[in-house]
């Protein structure tokens, strides 16, 4: 995973404030807290990698659509569409570029409610940690903030409608602050702030589940445009199959020779070409499969953490570990979307 650079600062907080005490002078609801509060960042740092991912290969598809769409207008005979007739849309391709541009702005808000999330996992762990510059509320603050844009921006996608959007997060343990001596009244604040954060990750994990039903369907039929774009660009004579030469010959390990292009282009080269389309629609349908698991894992996920804080709020055992594996399957998938946008095709 690539981590950008204001990650590492919370990632090297994180583990500093679990490094400042020991299980045994902490208390085990502490101890539960940090342990929470590590593999929050992790995950919340993954979901925000998967975000920016998809959103990179959404937006570099999207482009390819629109030049096959324009390389489809001048393969036209000029009866049907004029050369001056060209450059023009239409009201149904501008309607699917509106669409297009919901998902994307969907996939930015997404991306950037999980940074807040990191921010806010971080908080929560300098509050267990008892760091006196702990700035729990205002994190969790933007965070819901964030996370009600994100959720508004799914409700305005195609077919979906307005989305309960969080509330004001007020106390949600009991407490009397000043009557509880200071340990009490931190281990309050911990399970308050975990309360909020457990009900905003409820109202993001629903809105996931509905860009999953209306986006993902979107976003994987357009994720062969590559290859189409390269057929069309071959057709019209501007293109060449020196880049699925280079593809094949990468895969196999092996240098492709001089002639390989001039081979595959040729009378000769039917079976070959034939072959390739069909490794290509394959490798299609994998790009598209990876899409579809990665809303279920961050679903999954998400409802994970969920279970988490209610544990904690009940001073039950947390399993950060098993946080720890969404995030490292969630940084499989971003892994995997970025090497989808960068693949020859």
């Amino acid at each position: 995973m690539a981590v950008r650079p204001h990650w590492l600062c919370i990632v090297f907080a994180a583990a500093a404030l679990a490094a400042c005490s020991t299980t045994a002078d902490r208390g085990a609801d502490r101890g539960a807290a940090l342990g929470l509060a590590e593999a929050g960042v992790a995950a919340s740092i993954a979901m925000s990698e998967e975000a920016a991912a998809s959103r990179t290969a959404f937006l570099d598809d999207g482009r390819r659509v629109d030049l096959l769409f324009y390389l489809g207008r001048a393969a036209a005979p000029p009866a049907a569409v004029p050369t001056g007739e060209i450059a023009r849309t239409s009201p149904a391709r501008a309607a699917n570029e509106e669409t297009r541009r919901r998902i994307a702005l969907v996939l930015l808000q997404r991306e950037q409610a999980m940074d807040a999330l990191a921010r806010a996992y971080a908080e929560l762990g300098a509050l267990a940690a008892a760091d006196p510059g702990a700035d729990v509320r205002t994190a969790v603050g933007t965070f819901t903030e964030r996370a009600n844009i994100f959720i508004a921006a799914v409700g305005a996608l195609p077919g979906v409608g307005a989305l309960p959007l969080i509330g004001s997060l007020g106390a949600t343990a009991a407490s009397e602050g000043l009557a509880l001596v200071a340990e009490r009244r931190q281990r309050e604040e911990v399970k308050r702030t975990s309360a909020e954060i457990r009900t905003a990750l409820l109202a993001v994990a629903a809105a996931v589940e509905a860009e999953r039903d209306h986006a993902a369907a979107i976003r994987q039929g357009i994720i062969g445009t590559k290859a189409s774009l390269r057929a069309a660009l071959i057709e019209a004579g501007l293109a060449d199959h020196a880049a699925t030469v280079a593809t094949v010959a990468d895969l196999s390990g092996s240098a492709p020779r001089e002639d390989a292009v001039e081979r595959l282009e040729g009378p000769r080269g039917e079976r070959l070409r034939a072959a390739l389309d069909g490794y290509q629609k394959t490798e299609q349908a994998r790009d598209a499969a990876v899409v579809a698991a990665a809303y279920e894992t961050l679903i999954a996920a998400l409802r994970a953490l969920v279970d988490e804080h209610r544990k904690l709020e009940a001073d039950a055992p947390v399993d950060a570990t098993l946080i720890r594996l969404w995030a490292a399957r969630i940084e499989e998938i971003a892994g995997r979307l970025r090497a989808a946008g960068h693949a020859g095709g």
